[in-house]
């Protein structure tokens, strides 16, 4: 419920988490991993996984899908694998991701060709407060920004992917801000900053 705190003890979860209830203004969610063990006793790493053996392939299409929710934290969590993307939102509405905070967390694809995350604006909304914050993560792979251009005005959506370690496949870009639609107006205001990228054959793609 709004602003609960949820604290998640060490181990391997072996499911999909689909988001369907958000937080509101001053009663985030938030989802942490207790990997020192403070709240739950059990200390170590916090992993949620697509796979259901270490040697399979993936069994769902991504861990995380936050299908548009705001006021929501996930820190201290490993997300691995996805048959689509370990955190991939598909939802086709106009999204302003407020208040959407992952961070301090390990994020890997299995498939060198997969994207990492896929977080979709579509034609966007403006966040009352603060927008999306994507921070201190390590990233094996790509991170993908879908928008829409059909707009009539800029959308700002403030959204953040910085101090982030990202390491993407050399024929991949790490952070690609993919557009679609045929207007000039666009949703708009999103800050990219203080990230390290290895690999990619371009940083910033848009």
């Amino acid at each position: 419920a709004a602003g609960d705190n949820v604290y998640i003890g060490a181990g391997t979860y072996r499911e999909n988490v689909l988001m369907i209830t958000s937080g509101s203004t001053g009663n985030v969610i938030s989802f942490i991993g207790d990997i020192e063990g403070e709240e739950t006793g059990d200390c170590g790493f916090v992993i949620i996984t697509a796979h259901d053996s270490e040697t399979s392939a993936p069994a769902r299409n991504d861990c995380l899908d936050p299908n548009g929710q705001s006021f929501i934290t996930w820190k201290n969590i490993a997300f691995i694998g996805g048959i689509q993307r370990p955190i991939d939102d598909n939802s086709v509405t106009a999204n302003s991701y407020e208040q959407f905070i992952i961070d301090n967390c390990h994020i890997s694809v299995t498939d060198r060709d997969r994207d990492a995350v896929f977080l979709s604006y579509a034609t966007g909304a403006s966040p009352s407060t603060t927008g999306l914050r994507l921070r201190k993560c390590t990233i094996f792979g790509n991170v993908v920004i879908s928008i829409e251009t059909n707009n009539t005005a800029n959308i700002p959506v403030d959204g953040r992917i910085e101090n982030c370690l990202i390491i993407a496949q050399k024929d991949l870009r790490a952070i690609w801000i993919d557009s679609s639609g045929s207007k000039t107006s666009n949703v708009s205001d999103i800050l990219i900053d203080n990230n390290t990228v290895i690999g990619a054959y371009a940083s910033v793609y848009i």
